[in-house]
């Protein structure tokens, strides 16, 4: 969804941010997996400041809005709903770098954050490294989502089970998160990665297969 939203940002905002407030899931149907979601999108333009021009901001809100995600035809997944915000408010900025609207003072948190530091004389965290080779997906009850297989390679890449339609991964080991980026899984997050595998949303997990 981040990632549809992103392809969907205004050619004048120079930054979008999507702020989750609460995503609910329902009952999958028939390999369709619904959700609700409350939401805030954050566009911020820089405008022309030579110009006296300092760009605007634009919030718009979900609420409660529902969507649906599920496979496509070529083993990847699509997204249902709707992905213009039904209200927005926008705001000229006050001058140049200042959003009318800071993005720190909206409710919500990005799909993904960066881990906040540790405190000192923490203990460092345990490094997980991420399995080599073929990984499976899972939906609710553990029933095994085909199509949505993937293979990890030590370079920092990925393929389907087919070797194609790939891309690259981030694994942040100090936050717990593989970002994959290309590829049919652009755009998704994996989060809480383990050995034993990570969550890559409410409702499917990956894990190596065995």
């Amino acid at each position: 969804m981040v990632a549809r939203l992103q392809k969907l940002k205004p050619d004048w905002a120079k930054e979008r941010t999507v702020l989750f407030q609460s995503v609910k899931a329902g009952t999958p149907k028939s390999g369709a997996y619904p959700f609700l979601v409350t939401a805030q999108v954050h566009d911020y333009g820089t405008g022309f400041p030579a110009n006296k021009y300092y760009g605007q901001t634009t919030v718009g809100t979900f609420e409660d809005e529902r969507f649906i995600l599920s496979e496509d035809d070529f083993g990847g997944w699509k997204v249902e709903g709707p992905l213009t915000p039904p209200k927005s408010v926008s705001k000229a900025n006050p001058a140049e770098g200042v959003s009318a609207i800071p993005v720190n003072s909206l409710p919500g948190k990005p799909a993904a954050n960066k881990p906040a530091p540790a405190p000192t004389g923490a203990s460092p965290a345990k490094v997980v490294k991420l399995p080599m080779g073929e990984w499976a997906s899972y939906g609710t009850g553990g029933q095994l989502l085909i199509g949505l297989g993937f293979v990890l390679k030590a370079d920092g890449t990925y393929t389907n089970l087919e070797g194609k339609e790939g891309g690259k991964y981030v694994h942040d080991t100090a936050a717990a998160t593989v970002t994959f980026k290309g590829g049919f899984l652009d755009g998704e997050v994996g989060t809480n990665v383990k050995l034993s595998g990570f969550k890559l949303s409410n409702t499917i997990s990956c894990e190596p297969y065995r």
